[in-house]
């Protein structure tokens, strides 16, 4: 039978989804648990070049890793850090004996694989137990598989692994790619592998790998709770029990429970993860979940636009992420070039000397209803809504950049809607606006807020009053006025940074555009 092993990775890979910043508190927890746990095998973090902070799991030197397990490194455990190749000079790690930390994961791309294993090699020279990673497994062929094993057996690591980077391997790929390295690796050294669940299949394909007959070590890499960006991955709850059915008593998974319910719980609640349709369209177009995760952080388009789009980015821009070639893909399907003098001409003389009033969708168009109302009743503005209409206050006016949530919204008779020209099928009365001609140039560059802002300042308005223009909360539930407004993009850390764009967006606009504000907002 198959020797098998669990690697809990939740305080590295599960780190993507709160910037490795688990707090001290929160890194001793997890580990005392896991320590608890029995598990086999702990990768504790990254090696990286930044300042250290002891409240994230990005380490400085191999020796603090070491440090950070609250009643030191227990018999039998193996501890692990990882290092991205390129991003840390081997002339920073200490030797082995003078750290206390067992071993090193390098990871590295396929256009690396000779400097990066020289680079494995000089670690290992250092007396750490290596494990080798070449990312994207099914981007490799047979024949360039078989050419990285060669050099990995006259290295003799500790472990080589298969990595699903792009969560799209399919138990039969698994199969394959297990069969093959299986044959051709040396049996001293352990197989691992390391899966992202986008496919709803992590834990299939890693009953796939423990289904191989032979003796070899095999590691499976897990997280606690699945946790980790985009879809999560394998979860090492599951994974122990599994196991205990065929070892009873293996794993103790009562204080991996304990761990979920008091401490990985909480950062769920606050950035999710787990399967989702976008991150589903990832993995079958073969792309790097991170542009899946690019669009759905626009919270622009719906499903079919998001799907249209991975498919144009080009086969060889699919396995990394490149944030260039999607924000170009992005705006080039968002454009379609109109010359909107007309209806600006229009809006002219139906606001040029009016009081307005706009409605942005945040929660306090309902706790400041009774305000709001007021307001309108003393000054009688003109009402422009932006992207969705509130029920409880009628709008002259409904602004639109956004495909899906002109989509989702019921239009009285009676509004006037302006639409920017990246939205199709525009009713015939709908007043047309040219979509680049007002994005800014910062990562909200499409803020339906903003785009209205600068429409306004391009037909001579110099003064307008703002509710619901809340800022952004990292509960996300206290950002719109509905729930059906809130979108499942993962946000961490204290404060929204899009916040910060905010303000200095809303700055740049200051001298041309005077805003009076009905409500309360983190931009005022």
């Amino acid at each position: 039978m198959s020797k098998i092993k669990l690697l809990d990775c939740t305080l590295r890979d599960g780190g993507y989804v709160n910037n490795w910043e688990f707090g001290e508190k929160g890194i001793s927890e997890i580990l005392g648990a896991l320590s608890a746990a029995r598990v086999d095998c702990i990768e504790v973090g990254f090696l990286t070049m930044e300042p250290d902070n002891p409240a994230c799991t990005r380490f400085s030197a191999a020796e603090r890793i070491s440090a950070v397990f609250p009643n030191g490194k227990p018999a039998g455990v193996l501890a692990f850090g990882m290092i991205v190749f390129g991003k840390y000079p081997i002339e920073n790690l200490k030797p082995q004996a003078e750290t206390g930390l067992d071993g090193i994961r390098i990871t590295f791309k396929k256009d690396e694989r000779d400097a990066a294993l020289e680079y494995c090699r000089r670690v290992q020279d250092l007396g750490y137990l290596i494990s080798v990673n070449p990312t994207g497994a099914d981007g490799y062929s047979d024949r360039e598989f078989l050419d990285i094993l060669e050099p990995v057996n006259e290295m003799r690591p500790f472990a080589f692994a298969i990595v699903d980077t792009l969560g799209a391997m399919k138990r039969r790929d698994v199969a394959r790619l297990c069969t093959l390295i299986d044959h051709n690796l040396h049996p001293d050294i352990a197989l691992c592998f390391h899966s992202h669940n986008n496919l709803q299949l992590s834990f299939a394909n890693a009953l796939e790998v423990m289904a191989v007959r032979s003796p070899r070590t095999f590691i499976i890499d897990t997280c606690i709770f699945g946790m980790g960006r985009g879809a999560g991955n394998l979860c090492t709850e599951l994974m122990m029990r599994h196991l205990n059915e065929r070892e009873p008593n293996r794993y103790d998974l009562i204080p991996v429970l304990r761990v979920i319910d008091e401490r990985i719980n909480h950062i769920f609640a606050r950035t999710p993860w787990g399967y989702s349709v976008p991150y589903y369209l990832a993995a079958v177009n073969r792309c790097h979940p991170n542009y899946a995760s690019f669009l759905l952080s626009k919270q622009t388009l719906p499903v079919t636009g998001i799907d249209t789009l991975l498919k144009m980015i080009p086969a060889e821009k699919r396995n990394e992420y490149s944030k260039s070639t999607i924000e170009k893909l992005y705006f080039r399907y968002q454009a379609h070039a109109i010359d909107d003098t007309e209806a600006r001409e229009t809006l002219k003389e139906l606001l040029l000397g009016k009081d307005l009033l706009l409605l942005a969708p945040g929660k306090s168009l309902v706790t400041d209803a009774e305000k709001i109302r007021a307001f309108i009743d003393e000054k009688k503005p003109m009402v422009i809504a932006i992207n969705t209409l509130p029920p409880f206050v009628k709008a002259d006016m409904l602004f639109v950049s956004n495909v899906k949530r002109f989509t989702e919204t019921a239009v009285p008779n009676g509004t006037q809607i302006i639409l920017t020209s990246n939205i199709p099928e525009a009713p015939a009365s709908a007043l047309r606006v040219d979509y680049t001609s007002y994005l800014n140039d910062s990562d909200l560059s499409d803020n339906a807020a903003l785009m209205l802002l600068a429409l306004l300042v391009r037909i001579g308005i110099s003064r307008v009053s703002v509710a619901g223009l809340d800022g952004f909360s990292v509960d996300k539930e206290k950002n719109y006025f509905s729930r059906d407004l809130v979108s499942p993009v993962k946000r961490g850390g204290e404060e929204d940074p899009r916040n910060a764009t905010m303000r200095e967006q809303l700055k740049r606009l200051s001298p041309l555009l005077q805003i009076r504000w009905i409500t309360a907002s983190l931009y005022n």
